[in-house]
């Protein structure tokens, strides 16, 4: 019995005593036939009144558990892109991890981080920032599975917990992730669609007999995506502008000006590259 249905039982049982007991006494004021009219007439409102509390009771709580399961789903979910956050990360890979040990059923963890991404905020300002975490948010939902759980851990950075099925290893899903952002991704910014190279450092854990506990997961994926973008920064070049070396487009001010006044006026700029840098293809660790 319900919390609710327990508050209507007691006041319809209340209301029906207090009409019984009070009863003997109406009688020696009325009629024999206007005290059983008055009795049924009490025993309807009582059964009214129960239902009408019942029904705002109900109202009351289901609007009472819609709000606070928002506000659960808000307190576990990135704002920007709709991707659980870091604060519930650990909660699902403990889980993974309690599941691993009872069916030693493999999975792995997945670190990946956007290349250059300060260079996108300086060159195009933060709102166009965020429209790239969106896009590249949007763009892992649509290679991982009903079973991957995707997190936004923080800035430009996803973690991604992975469990190998039948038909796929945890490296070819690792693989899949990452080779996800080989094409260019679809960026809607200021009400414009544009198109825009975002190239990914990644890392990959697996979890195994010899795994001691989650934190060893997550240091060991760390470790390894870092190691990669460490690699990434001495192979990446942006490409020189029209009529300049590419060491005077990374080194100077001006080409940087440009780019972003170019960009804010959305037409070519002389004597910059019109088109947002490009980054070149780089290969993550697995």
């Amino acid at each position: 019995m319900t919390p609710i249905t327990k508050i209507v039982a007691l006041f319809l049982t209340s209301a029906i005593l207090w009409i019984l007991i009070t009863a003997p006494l109406w009688a020696t004021v009325f009629p024999h036939s206007l005290l059983v009219i008055g009795i049924i007439n009490g025993l309807i409102v009582a059964v009214a009144a129960a239902v009408t509390i019942g029904w705002v009771l109900a109202k009351t709580d289901a609007a009472h558990k819609k709000i606070v399961t928002a506000l659960e789903e808000r307190a576990q979910r990135d704002p920007l892109t709709g991707m659980l956050n870091k604060w519930v990360f650990r909660t699902h890979l403990e889980a993974a991890f309690a599941r691993a040990r009872r069916s030693e059923k493999p999975f792995g963890v997945l670190f990946l981080d956007v290349d250059r991404f300060k260079d996108i905020n300086d060159f195009h300002g933060h709102r166009f920032g965020d429209a790239a975490l969106v896009a590249i948010a949007a763009r892992l939902r649509g290679v991982l599975r009903s079973a991957d759980v995707a997190i936004r851990y923080g800035g430009d950075e996803f973690a991604i917990i992975v469990e190998a099925d039948e038909g796929d290893t945890l490296e070819a899903i690792s693989a899949r992730i990452f080779h996800a952002f080989d094409a260019p991704v679809d960026i809607d910014h200021d009400g414009l669609r544009e198109t825009f190279p975002v190239k990914v450092s990644t890392g990959f854990s697996r979890c195994s007999d010899e795994t001691t506990s989650v934190d060893a997961l997550i240091e060991e994926a760390d470790k390894r995506m870092y190691g990669a973008k460490k690699r990434n920064r001495k192979t990446v070049t942006h490409p020189g502008a029209a009529g300049m070396t590419p060491r005077a487009f990374q080194d100077g001010r001006p080409v940087r000006s440009a780019l972003m006044m170019a960009s804010l006026l959305r037409r070519p700029c002389p004597g910059a590259a019109t088109r947002p840098p490009s980054y070149g293809a780089l290969d993550g660790s697995l």
